[in-house]
């Protein structure tokens, strides 16, 4: 049996604060699934070679678990209870993949609507289920990239772009006026016949 020293007691409480146990509640695909059993295997492994002298600062559990966590916030049905927990740890990095996420929740997307990160700002601002009085909000981020992606939504109402098209940055009105365009294209001019052709192309189709 493994001899744990009370720093390496400490270490393990570290790495083990993420409730990996709350994944197996959840059906995962296969590649998922592969992961987290490749994980829980590395972890046994460790506990076994695990001594008094052990020195190593990285452990093999901690990039499995980096690389588990990466992927169930890229896919794209991952439950939201779970990308909602995934959303409050302190890499942005996940934050930001959540943000992207059509899963999350539109309560998380309002929690990481107010991140430090502007990256998790802008991907909150280009998701299809951030809220509209979220969007809004955004509308007066501090950071004009946020606001540009906002500018760039399609999704969004023809009124809410034009709102941009009155913003301080010039980049931002223009991808507006550009997005605007995409929602309303201009209609093509019609422009009056000649009534005497009219009369003769009548005439034609009656006669046969």
């Amino acid at each position: 049996m493994a001899i744990y020293n009370a720093e390496s007691q400490e270490q393990d409480l570290e790495r083990t604060k993420f409730p990996y146990r709350f994944l197996l509640r959840w059906t995962w695909p296969d590649h998922i699934e592969r992961q987290l059993r490749q994980l829980m295997w590395v972890w046994l492994t460790e506990a076994a070679n695990t001594s008094t002298d052990n020195t190593n600062d990285a452990y093999l559990s901690d990039y499995a678990a980096m690389h588990l966590i990466w992927l169930i916030a890229v896919h794209p049905e991952s439950p939201g209870a779970v990308l909602d927990f995934l959303a409050r740890q302190s890499t942005h990095a996940y934050a930001e993949r959540v943000a992207e996420n059509p899963s999350t929740w539109p309560s998380t997307l309002a929690v990481l609507s107010i991140h430090n990160n502007p990256s998790v700002r802008i991907a909150v601002a280009g998701n299809p289920h951030t809220s509209d009085e979220i969007a809004e909000e955004l509308c007066f981020d501090e950071s004009s990239d946020v606001r540009f992606a906002l500018a760039e939504c399609t999704h969004r109402s023809e009124e809410f772009i034009e709102r941009l098209l009155e913003d301080e940055n010039p980049f931002v009105v223009a991808r507006a006026r550009a997005t605007k365009m995409r929602l309303s294209p201009a209609q093509p001019v019609q422009l009056p016949g000649n009534p005497q052709w009219q009369s003769d192309s009548q005439r034609k189709r009656a006669q046969g």
